[in-house]
């Protein structure tokens, strides 16, 4: 248990066996190796080091809850290498973990595999089912056809863990299909509106069935058609646009941005999708955004990044209630003591602290 922390650990920080053992400078990265195997047992004072050059307290070393993620599904575009996919993933397996810590604190209900209406899960057929697919899900979960003010929040409301990852230029999200529990990873680093539809694209992963013999580019677009849909339902849109038009200007997109959370390229798309725009002019609209450069940055004023408080909240409840000690709460935040006093008894500033902390 011990020794598959301490690589669980040292990968989430991407370090190396090497780079470690040159950071904690009293022991070497074969005895390193030697305790994440369980083939010896660093003493307290080794303990103490390796807890300081991992950045994180001796107690966490001896963490109880784990979780069985499995494999990620990663999109098919992912250029990540091999080491970022495996500091990635014990990242992601440390935060998960420390979410459920502050959870089991207050015997809360473990989340479980996401469980949805016959409606939503039976097979698709095409990709214009993902519509429908969405529209349904908006019912299950009583959604209505308004505007998703904060998609994180209502995705952990659900039971749907949110993991969010930065520095990784190279990933949009992906899910854990044979995960214990709902988990979506997305990247912070992208502009909100792009952060959103990629949450609803790897949501679209989670509860989409696809055909065996589907070729996953087709599994991609369905995955978009649905996140479109979930974003903004057809009924909304036509309202919001009309029925049939040759041409739709960028000012009324930006606007519609605003309102949705969805970019404007997005909804050039939902348009087309929704034959809003005939197939022609939304090849038309394609040129003339390549055409002025526009087509590879986003129009407009940048959408705000979503996050959540749910497991901040916990902690926070969780330290003040005396539940926790100051360094156990540190620890489940991923701060240090300092900023713990910060984050905590000065006040939480929610601009600055992510989904995943």
């Amino acid at each position: 248990m011990l020794g598959g922390r301490i690589r669980q650990i040292r990968m989430a920080r991407g370090l190396s066996l090497r780079a470690l053992a040159e950071k904690m400078g009293c022991v070497t990265a074969q005895a390193i190796s030697n305790y994440e195997t369980d083939k010896d047992m660093p003493g307290s004072s080794v303990l103490i080091a390796l807890a300081d050059a991992l950045d994180t307290s001796v107690s966490a070393l001896f963490q109880r809850i784990s979780v069985k993620l499995g494999e990620p599904a990663y999109r098919k575009r992912s250029t990540m290498k091999k080491t970022e996919k495996r500091a990635l993933q014990s990242y992601v397996s440390l935060q998960v973990e420390r979410h459920l810590e502050a959870e089991a604190i207050f015997s809360l209900e473990a989340h479980k595999p996401l469980e949805l209406p016959d409606s939503v899960v039976k097979p698709i057929n095409d990709i214009s089912d993902a519509e429908n697919r969405a529209e349904e899900l908006r019912k299950h979960w009583e959604l209505a056809d308004y505007p998703i003010e904060n998609l994180v929040e209502l995705l952990e409301d659900k039971g749907i863990l949110v993991v969010c990852v930065h520095g990784y230029s190279n990933f949009d999200g992906c899910t854990y299909p044979d995960a214990e529990i709902p988990v979506v990873i997305v990247n912070g680093d992208r502009p909100g509106d792009r952060f959103r539809f990629d949450l609803a694209h790897e949501l679209a992963h989670l509860v989409l069935h696809f055909p065996v013999d589907w070729p996953q580019k087709e599994q991609e677009k369905a995955a978009h058609r649905f996140a479109g849909a979930f974003l903004v339902p057809a009924n909304r849109a036509i309202s919001e646009l009309g029925e049939n038009r040759a041409r739709i200007t960028t000012m009324e997109l930006c606007e519609l941005k605003r309102k949705y959370g969805l970019s404007v390229q997005a909804w050039f798309y939902r348009a087309k999708d929704l034959k809003i725009l005939s197939e022609n002019a939304f090849s038309n609209i394609c040129k003339s955004l390549n055409a002025s450069g526009m087509a590879k940055q986003e129009i407009g004023d940048p959408y705000p990044l979503e996050c959540t408080s749910r497991h901040r909240r916990l902690v926070a409840r969780a330290y003040t209630d005396g539940r926790i000690s100051e360094s156990r709460a540190a620890e489940l935040l991923g701060v240090s003591i300092s900023e713990l006093h910060r984050k905590l008894l000065d006040g939480l500033d929610d601009d600055q602290v992510d989904v995943a902390e």
